[in-house]
């Protein structure tokens, strides 16, 4: 037994509706990876300006590992008093983290 036209309209509407679903599903991932790529490349951009902060003339920076205040810019010795690099940020930075953390405890 053969099969008749209403057969091959249904099978052809049947890989039509697959075809949109696997293209629907291309477009939404392909969405995602650029909004992941977005994102990405935004952290980026926010890190880099934070760490210019750092190497700037009078800026105020704290290190986090002695709580040591100075002002920069950073040298390559680091924090004055233990000598990382990896532990300063500005204080700027570092009231600003405070201020969430007191708000987000705040809120609970």
């Amino acid at each position: 037994m053969g099969l008749v036209v209403g057969d091959l309209l249904i099978l052809t509407a049947i890989v039509t509706a697959g075809g949109l679903v696997a293209l629907a599903i291309s477009k939404r991932k392909d969405a995602t990876l650029l909004e992941q790529d977005r994102l990405r490349r935004l952290h980026e951009t926010e890190r880099a300006k934070r760490e210019a902060k750092l190497y700037e003339d009078g800026i105020p920076l704290i290190c986090i590992g002695c709580e040591t205040k100075f002002v920069g810019p950073l040298t390559s010795s680091g924090c004055p008093t233990c000598h990382s690099t990896t532990l300063v940020v500005t204080e700027q930075e570092m009231n600003a983290s405070r201020e969430k953390l007191r708000d987000s405890q705040i809120s609970e």
